[in-house]
């Protein structure tokens, strides 16, 4: 029993690798950079480093294809977003091994924010209200109309990229050009959503060709940015009225594989509002596997055995951590001047807590995980977790592919 896991440097790949090695499975780990956390770790029998999805896609594609050959692996788990690249060739990678995911044109629906947004609405399910803008020209019309704070995003941003939260006609515009200047019209056409008070949630889900097998839901606690972006604390909960709309719109799509649907629970209404959905493993997946539904070991039973038996109890109450975007968090709320409220939510070690990327028993990894980044920030003076290293794909279009035969 065998896998490959993508995406290496990072605490998805980590938590994956761990699950899947407890169970038994030998792990090859793969990224384009080195060192990668998971690397270093005790549940990864062994690596291999690759190019760069976005600058070589061709190069990319024929070193997976090798490797696959030659490790004759399992099955293929990629845990970020070049899952939109092994999507988009997966007739091929299959012939090799089993990818568990849904096909390439359900995964590209599932990014649109704005489709979704539609989809969702189509489903009777609450949405933010929503402002597509035509030029820049618009954004002054619109402005009279909205209620501020008002949400600028793209199409096709991952956590807190490409948003904006704007409080004023004049931020409006300027956050509305920048955003524009940076991301074109490459992911679609930025527009504006009504910001949601309250609290975030993700209800994480396993389906098997249209059919429910796995349910999760988490709050959370605290992210980074502060002003709303991956989870850095949360805790499992149970959500039926959310659990039952993220199932709506998964089982519209008739989708395979793993996803998580993020909500805002109004605090105005107490009515649950959709986000955007996840096609693809999640930065919390540690949470669910911490509080009773191992999504990584589902999902290879799934694709091995061609089903598995569906898991819809866990335990309510379990906390965990993203220790490195903890720090990361620290350091964004000194920088907007907003350390007490920050330190107001953080929760000190206790035994009753489990962490992402720290270990007692598997050290290494913690250690090595902000190299990346660290690397990145001496290149280009910026340490963040967002850096163009990992940054949210467009679309496979924009790549540029050399002959593949």
């Amino acid at each position: 029993m065998s896998a490959v896991v993508t995406f290496s440097r990072n605490r998805i790949a980590y938590t994956v690798s761990k699950s899947l090695s407890k169970k038994g499975i030998k792990v090859i780990n793969c990224d384009s950079v080195y060192p990668a956390m998971t690397y270093f770790s005790k549940y990864s029998h062994s690596f291999f480093v690759h190019p760069v999805y976005t600058e070589d896609p061709s190069g990319f594609v024929r070193n997976i294809l090798v490797k696959l050959q030659k490790l004759k692996p399992d099955v293929l788990i990629p845990c970020h977003e070049e899952a939109v690249l092994i999507a988009y060739f997966k007739r091929m990678f299959e012939k090799h091994t089993i990818v568990p995911i849904a096909s390439y044109e359900k995964i590209e629906m599932a990014r649109d924010k704005t489709k979704m947004t539609e989809l969702a609405q189509s489903l009777g399910i609450p949405i933010p209200k929503t402002y597509q803008v035509k030029n820049v020209g618009n954004l002054s019309q619109i402005s009279e109309e909205i209620e501020f704070p008002i949400v600028i995003k793209i199409p096709r941003g991952r956590g807190a990229w490409g948003v904006s939260y704007v409080r004023n006609k004049e931020e409006l515009i300027r956050d509305y050009k920048n955003i524009l200047q940076k991301f074109g019209h490459k992911s679609g056409v930025p527009f504006l959503q009504e910001y949601i008070p309250g609290d975030g949630y993700g209800v994480s889900m396993l389906f098997n060709s249209g059919e429910l097998r796995a349910k999760f839901t988490h709050k959370r606690l605290l992210e980074y940015p502060i002003t709303g972006g991956a989870s850095v604390e949360r805790i499992s909960v149970k959500k039926p009225k959310m659990e039952e709309y993220a199932q709506k719109i998964l089982s519209h799509l008739q989708w395979h594989g793993v996803a998580m649907i993020e909500f805002k629970l109004d605090r105005r209404s107490g009515k649950p509002t959709f986000l955007e959905i996840n096609p693809r493993f999640w930065g919390s997946l540690h949470q669910a596997v911490r509080a009773g539904v191992d999504f990584p070991a589902l999902l290879y039973e799934m694709a091995v055995t061609g089903d598995v038996k569906p898991v819809f109890n866990y335990n309510v109450g379990i906390r965990t951590v993203w220790v490195f975007g903890q720090i990361q968090t620290i350091l964004d709320s000194i920088r907007k001047g907003r350390t007490t409220e920050v330190f107001k939510k953080l929760k000190p070690f206790h035994r009753d807590t489990y962490y992402d990327d720290f270990s007692l028993t598997d050290l290494t990894p913690f250690f090595v995980e902000p190299i990346p980044y660290l690397i990145e920030f001496f290149r280009k003076g910026s340490l963040d977790a967002y850096t163009p290293i990992d940054e949210p794909l467009e679309s496979v279009k924009q790549l540029k592919f050399r002959n593949l035969n």
